[in-house]
């Protein structure tokens, strides 16, 4: 989650927002191809669940930047097993 929102921060530099193709490719390239190095099962299957999990949060931030901010703040801040719950939310 946090390479996502940092590559859409500097891949937007200057432009202010990155264009729908642009953010389908880096949603494919970071959650949706799913290349491990790992050859075990179960760290293969952690990291798809993580992967899951990542869209589900970024897809139910906030579109308004402060509201976005807050979230992000409080998903910083908490336990993992708050981060599961904002995951949820």
């Amino acid at each position: 989650m946090t390479k996502h929102l940092v590559l859409v921060h500097f891949l937007a530099a200057g432009r202010g927002r990155l264009d729908p193709r642009e953010r389908s490719w880096l949603r494919h390239h970071l959650f949706e191809k799913g290349d491990y190095v790992d050859d075990d099962p179960a760290i293969a299957d952690r990291y798809r669940q993580a992967a899951r999990g990542a869209v589900q949060f970024i897809d139910g931030l906030p579109a308004d930047a402060r509201n976005r901010l807050i979230v992000l703040r409080r998903f910083h801040d908490v336990d993992v097993a708050g981060k599961y719950r904002l995951i949820a939310a």
